[in-house]
This record gives structure tokens, sequence and C-alpha cells, in this order.
């Protein structure tokens, strides 16, 4: 069994390409200057996008010289199956940037006809663009996946006990999915909710990699817990036993080796 709590030095890749080329006095022009010509990126190669809501997810486009307020992209929406093709599509395909610097390609569906907790793949694509940024890496094309998520209902109060919270015990609010009873989360605690999902008859529990949604430790990033398994009998969900075995952690009580205390879940009564 083994258990980690863990935050991740998270990077939001922001291409260089949304900076001009710039001048140097001394040196005189340092790389290419972009002069009439732009280029156009998307931000990221690939995005995931968990959906509660109908309508449209945004996928951001940015170019690179201010100085041109006309410029224009054509993008395609491709898919590997016949199925996603069907549900997901494109409120435009031209996309004018006018005078920002960054714009979003929508993409629109229909969420009564998606399948909940399923993973949606897509490539967007930037069409006949063969140009390549002066001044570093560009993206013309992105994978998009879309999942729609579970709702939840409150179920009643439950109990928290975490090396978090130096192993003290919280009382928390507890609400389980609509669409699967096995299925709960710990909400109102931190800045995300915490899901977790029981198995009652092999009497497993399990905490996918999730984003707490705020820095517990400290350390200029968001945190992570991550239980990869766990027990569950009778309402408690039990993580931890081992020691924590991952070498990113640097504060003090965290240390690579460290011993792990339990950090147990108790469900409400009359909730599972």
């Amino acid at each position: 069994m083994k258990s980690k709590i863990i935050y991740l030095l998270t990077t939001v890749l922001v291409s260089s390409l949304l900076f001009n080329a710039y001048e140097d006095d001394a040196k005189g022009p340092v790389y290419n200057e972009l002069g009439n010509k732009d280029y156009v990126s998307f931000l990221s190669a690939t995005q995931t996008f968990e959906i509660d809501q109908n309508s449209k997810v945004l996928v951001y486009m940015g170019h690179a010289n201010k100085n041109i307020v006309n410029t224009n992209a054509k993008v395609v929406l491709s898919f590997d199956d016949e199925e996603s093709e069907a549900l997901f599509s494109l409120a435009s395909d031209e996309i004018s940037f006018g005078t920002n610097p960054l714009v979003p390609v929508e993409i629109i569906y229909d969420i009564d006809k998606l399948e909940f907790k399923k993973n949606y793949a897509m490539t967007l694509k930037i069409a006949d663009d063969e140009t390549t940024y002066p001044l570093g890496s560009d993206i013309k094309e992105t994978t998009v996946t879309i999942k729609r998520a579970l709702t939840f209902s409150y179920v009643g109060k439950g109990l928290y006990t975490s090396l978090l919270l130096e192993g003290d015990t919280e009382e928390v609010d507890i609400e389980r999915a609509d669409q699967n009873p096995n299925v709960y989360r710990l909400s109102g605690f931190y800045k995300n909710a915490i899901e977790f999902i029981i198995d009652p008859k092999n009497g497993t529990a399990i905490i996918d990699p999730q984003d707490l949604g705020e820095d517990i430790f400290g350390e200029g990033t968001n945190s992570w817990i991550w239980c990869e398994s766990g027990t569950y009998s009778d309402g408690v969900c039990t993580f931890g036993g081992n020691t924590w075995d991952n070498a990113w952690f640097t504060d003090d009580a965290l240390e690579a080796g460290a011993p792990m205390e339990n950090e147990v879940i108790v469900l409400p009564p009359d909730s599972y």
C-alpha cells in the first residue's frame, strides 16, 4: 500500500512568441526583427478540461507581433473516433486577433450527450501554417481532452485525519456523486474538493492525483494529494502506513523517507 501527498512545481507553458523581437543599442538587433510578419501559436501542446456545465471550452492562441492588428488564422479540429466527432465542433474555424494578444478558439458541445468521467480526445491544429517563429518554439497543434465531471450532493458531516493537519482530526463536509454511489468527495476544507473512490466489495479506497488549489507547504506552488491505494471498511477509508518516497519534498516534515501517519476519512452515518 502506498500513499503520497505531493506538490508539483507546475509550469504554465506560455510560448515566447507573445513577445516582440527587441534591439540592444550596443549590439544592434537581437535575433530577427518581425517587421511586417506575424506568427500564431497555441499556448500548450496538451490541454485538459473537466466540464460541469453546457456550452463550450476555450483553447487560447497567441500571436507574436503586437504591431499587427489584422492577423487571422484558420484552425482545424480532428478526432481519432467517429463518436467524438459527432459530439464536438468549432464555433468558428476563422480566428481574428484584432488588437488582442490572445484569443480563444471555442469548442462547443451538448453536455447532456457526454458520458460522465469519459475522456474525449481531439486535436486542434493551425491550418496551412508552415512558418516558424524566429525567437523560440511555437505550437502549431494541441491535444485537447474534455471530460464531463460528476455532480455531487451533500450527505453529511464526516471526519478527516491528516498529516496536513499535523495528525489532528477535523469535521468536514462529505458529498457523494449522483451518478456513482461509490464516489465521494471531501468539500469545503481545501480550496478544491478531494475526490475519492471506495470499493466496499474488495475493501479498498483510492484517491487519484489531485490539486488542492492552495499552497499547503508554503513552497510557492499548489499542493497535491495522491493516495494510490488504501483500505475501506464500514465507512472508514484509511491511507498510509508506508514512507514518503518522492524526492520532490523539501519541507522538513516531508523529507524523503520520513514516516507517514495514516490519512483517514470517516464517512457520515447512513451515507454508505
